[in-house]
């Protein structure tokens, strides 16, 4: 009888590992998926340093979807040939600036006007588009004074970092996601960002220690939420510091994670003619009501003409017409462009500068049942033909209704995915002392 009830012990203790396992182990989910209407494509970077734009790891990245670098600075150099490099290969160009300015607070004590003479090389050299994390009060003041666009790293265990989230300087917010603890911050801050309209991300490490959220699953429930709030996430961002390297992105499983990403939420093509022109971002916003806004930037060192046009869809069919720039709402140009839309030939053309970017907003008629827009735009840099920009037409979801901010949520998720593993396992744990004690009064 003694044995029968240690065999069934034994088997109650392998059952609550068998619980207990899949609640603590990082693993890649495969569920199948049979698409009913288009995907949401993001965009896909990562964050290299300098000497992996010449070991092969760009190249690997390129031919994997990925279409934008952020190059993480070691020194106060110009990386004037690594901009060429990453432009070469039809990707968008970004420069982490952290390491120099702030490398994880080392340098709070030193005022960010020190950097000056860096900023000042880094813009000549011709980068418009940086990226940073953490920093001080000023920071975002002086970096407006040098570049065209400012991407946020909001940091690991930050919460949401100074409000920075909010900051009128900034472009869009890279959420670093390491600790599930701080996906509830995650989720307040992305909402107050959105509203403000700005764009969204994940930046995921490739690092190996105590990184709870380095699985397939946990990346995608976030896109997911992102999207079913109709707020959706545009990037995907793999940051390798400078010190992982590819072998360590394979070997951490990101080949697999990011390969099941993008079966859900496919690469965004790269464009095509000319390859120096970005539509970094389309969508609504709250600040923008029933239109559709682009983002374009022009990397080129030549001036270029671009009219931007979508097609919309509800739920399940095309809706009449189509929509077209109206508007120029923002911008940082260079001499010698324009500050107006030209209508010409039933379009609505922008004339963007060398190094410059522009923000269009469409006419005011976008429906309030548009789902999706699948857009492109036409190009003209004054020697060639009219071209499409992009040969695989891209497409993005579209929804502009203010989304309402919760702390309790916030709350209630930091807790969640931090208790909700121990709850489940002790009341296993509970169920199975009480059918034991039941065996053993029997037993007596």
């Amino acid at each position: 009888m003694n044995k029968k009830l240690f065999a069934m012990i034994l088997v109650t203790v392998l059952l609550l590992l068998t619980v207990w396992t899949p609640l603590t182990t990082a693993a890649v989910d495969n569920e199948s998926f049979t698409p009913t209407q288009m995907p949401p494509q993001l965009e896909y970077r990562v964050g290299l340093s300098p000497k992996q734009l010449w070991d092969g790891t760009i190249e690997y990245f390129k031919e994997k979807g990925f279409t934008t670098v952020v190059l993480i600075v070691a020194d106060t150099d110009p990386y004037e040939k690594e901009l060429q490099k990453i432009k070469q290969m039809g990707m968008y160009p970004i420069l982490d600036l952290e390491y120099i300015i702030w490398n994880e607070g080392k340098q709070k004590s030193t005022p960010i006007h020190n950097f000056t003479a860096a900023l000042t090389m880094w813009k000549e050299a011709g980068w418009t588009h940086v990226a940073t994390e953490g920093g001080r009060n000023d920071d975002l003041d002086v970096l407006k004074g040098y570049f065209t666009k400012v991407t946020f790293f909001n940091c690991d265990r930050c919460g949401i970092y100074k409000g920075f989230n909010k900051n009128r300087y900034i472009t869009e917010m890279s959420w670093e996601l390491f600790f599930k603890s701080q996906i509830g911050n995650i989720k307040r801050g992305a909402v107050e960002s959105y509203n403000l309209g700005k764009g969204q991300g994940i930046l995921a490490g490739v690092w190996e220690a105590n990184n709870d959220c380095r699985n397939y699953k946990t990346y995608k429930d976030l896109l997911d939420w992102s999207y079913s709030k109709n707020a959706g996430f545009t990037h995907f961002h793999v940051f390798f510091g400078l010190g992982s390297t590819l072998a360590d992105y394979k070997r951490l499983g990101f080949e697999t994670i990011v390969s099941e990403l993008q079966r859900h939420y496919p690469p965004k093509p790269a464009p095509s003619q000319p390859p120096s022109l970005f539509i970094t971002s389309v969508r609504e916003m709250p600040t923008y009501p029933n239109c559709l806004v682009w983002d374009i930037t022009n990397t080129g060192a030549d001036d270029v003409s671009v009219a931007p046009y979508a097609t919309l869809y509800n739920q399940t069919t095309v809706l009449p017409g189509y929509v077209q720039g109206e508007t120029i709402v923002g911008q940082n140009m260079s001499s010698g462009a324009e500050s107006a839309i030209n209508q010409t030939g039933g379009l609505g053309w922008a004339h963007i500068g060398a190094n410059s970017s522009v923000t269009i907003v469409s006419q005011a008629n976008v429906s309030a049942d548009t789902k999706w827009a699948v857009y492109n735009a036409y190009t003209d840099s004054g020697t060639s033909i009219q071209e499409r920009l992009y040969n695989s037409t891209p497409y993005t979801t579209v929804g502009c209704a203010k989304l309402e901010t919760s702390l309790f949520e916030s709350i209630v998720d930091g807790i969640t995915s931090i208790v909700a593993p121990l709850v489940l396992a002790f009341v296993f744990a509970v169920m199975v002392l009480m059918v034991l004690l039941s065996l053993l009064k029997k037993i007596r």
